[in-house]
């Protein structure tokens, strides 16, 4: 066995161990406040976790739609068919992997095999599209933690000093969310300071010179096309709402008392989305123990503990079911995605060896 894949096996190894420590240290305080319990002999709403299910579908639809549409604005031959295709095999990618292919490789290689000429243009269109997933969604979990603050005298939290902290973290979020995203505006605009010469500079940074190269190149090529990157935010505003009703109506179909109302939610779940975003297996873990220890600054006095843990495991299983979709997807081109995966594996060797 190679060094390569026995470093691959040992992270994997450490990535489960930590989502499994995370679950069965959230498994336990729950069970200690009898959450479960609680919940098992209350009747579910079915017909709100079936809405639940159908937001969060709404929203990962919107995300392979401004996808394709940051594809299609760099003059990239691509098919909605395929974005759809590809943006559920990715996820499920994302959701399951134990390798190094994830999702966001998997994309930009299927238009570069399609358009090898164009591979810059096809990895900058996935980076603007997961910056631009990610801003939105800081935006929309700020702009709701500031909006929770103006109604602190008609609501007491189930954790007063939690939730002081949160409103006071997102008015400031906001504000420099906005300002940065203004400024961001301005820098795409100057050919100066997105330039082949900036890339070089940034991209000789240890650590995150990377990163940082990959996104001033993907400001550069969309310089020309600002407009379409504000719809892109703005549309992405709306995934992040379709997945904070879907928590909401997950916490109303299985009945948990004194849960946070939507605003409460759309609070805490971009936030919880987003330390889901770890490098662990989907996210498993981080997302639950985020959304648990979140709850309680948004939930009204009186909420028993452990209800957020449950909640974000209601949410867990429509993330399994969409996953499924990309599973299904997968298996539907299977040849394809294979040699797919290859090329990714390739890839990525090339470039540790360079």
């Amino acid at each position: 066995m190679s060094d390569r894949k026995s470093k691959q096996i040992a992270v994997t190894v450490i990535k489960v161990g930590i989502s499994a420590g995370l679950l069965w240290y959230l498994f336990q305080k729950a069970n200690e406040n009898s959450a479960f319990d609680t919940l098992s002999g209350r009747p579910k709403d079915w017909g709100l976790l079936t809405a639940g299910f159908l937001c969060a579908l709404g929203a990962m639809c919107i995300t392979k739609i401004r996808w394709c549409l940051l594809v299609r604005a760099l003059d990239l031959d691509f098919a909605m068919r395929d974005a759809f295709k590809l943006g559920f095999i990715g996820y499920a990618f994302n959701f399951a992997t134990v390798g190094v292919v994830g999702g966001d490789a998997i994309k930009s290689v299927y238009i570069t095999r399609q358009q090898p000429e164009r591979k810059t243009e096809a990895v900058a269109s996935v980076v603007i599209d997961r910056l631009i997933g990610v801003y939105s969604l800081l935006i929309v979990g700020a702009l709701a933690c500031w909006y929770m603050g103006a109604r602190s005298d008609s609501f007491v939290a189930a954790n007063t000093e939690a939730f002081d902290k949160l409103q006071n973290l997102g008015k400031t979020a906001a504000i420099a969310l906005l300002v940065g995203g203004v400024f961001g505006l301005i820098v795409m605009a100057i050919p100066a300071l997105t330039g082949l010469q900036m890339q070089t500079r940034l991209g000789a940074l240890p650590k995150i010179g990377g990163i940082l190269e990959k996104s001033v190149r993907a400001a550069s090529l969309y310089r020309s096309k600002i407009s379409v990157v504000l719809f892109s935010i703005v549309i992405s505003f709306g995934t992040h709402v379709l997945f904070t009703l879907c928590a909401f109506f997950v916490a109303q179909g299985i009945n948990v008392e004194q849960h946070p109302d939507f605003i409460g939610h759309l609070s805490i779940v971009p936030v919880a989305n987003l330390a889901g975003s770890v490098p662990l297996p989907g996210g498993l873990g981080a997302f639950e123990y985020a959304l648990n220890s979140l709850y309680p600054a948004v939930a009204p006095e009186g909420m028993a503990e452990g209800q957020g843990f449950v909640v974000a495991l209601g949410y867990r299983v429509i993330t399994v079911l969409l996953a499924l979709i990309g599973v299904a997807c997968y298996l539907s081109n299977r040849r394809e995605m294979e040699e797919l995966e290859s090329d990714v594996l390739t890839d990525a060797s090339d470039a540790s060896d360079g």
